[in-house]
């Protein structure tokens, strides 16, 4: 699932009751800022091996090695993420499987993956008409203001199964 909107509007905390609803807590985040370098690949698979760090692995690897239970993926801020690294997480998204620089088979068939993005922060770039719509119809709707914003590559979005827009709060919500 990809969910954006501007900060602050509940991306997260939606991540968190789906955990804590459906797997017990079970949730795992990522910052992907922290992974916008293309040296920081191999923070994010793992070093391969004959490094000094190819016997650890990552708290990302492991909490998809131990994911048979489930569990949710949070992948906060996904359009910070460098190229490589949105390759890698485009192969997850397509097999259900993802593959550490050791060659580590993991397998993700069990998580929810859900990514936060704030690069659209209104409809205005997509609005639709008020009204029932067909779900096809929203699932487009939803992810053309993204496909609008040039960030994501159209191969990306072609794998997200739904994408939701998050409304800023109203300070009587807050």
């Amino acid at each position: 699932f990809l969910f954006y909107g501007a900060t602050g509007c509940g991306k997260s905390e939606t991540a968190r009751v789906i955990a804590d609803e459906l797997f017990g807590g079970r949730l795992h985040k990522e910052d992907m800022n922290t992974y916008s370098a293309e040296h920081s690949v191999a923070r994010f698979i793992g070093s391969p091996p004959g490094y000094i760090d190819s016997g650890k692995l990552t708290p990302f690897l492991s909490f998809i090695g131990g994911a048979a239970g489930g569990g949710v993926l949070l992948l906060d801020e996904i359009e910070k993420a460098h190229p490589v690294v949105m390759d890698h997480i485009m192969e997850m998204l397509d097999t259900g499987f993802f593959r550490s620089a050791a060659g580590t088979v993991f397998d993700a068939r069990t998580l929810f993956i859900i990514m936060t993005s704030n690069v659209v922060t209104s409809r205005s770039a997509g609005a639709r008409a008020i009204g029932f719509a067909g779900a096809a119809e929203c699932a487009d709707s939803d992810i053309e203001p993204l496909r609008k914003s040039g960030v994501f590559r159209n191969e990306f979005l072609g794998r997200i199964q739904l994408a939701a827009f998050f409304d800023e709060l109203a300070p009587e919500a807050v």
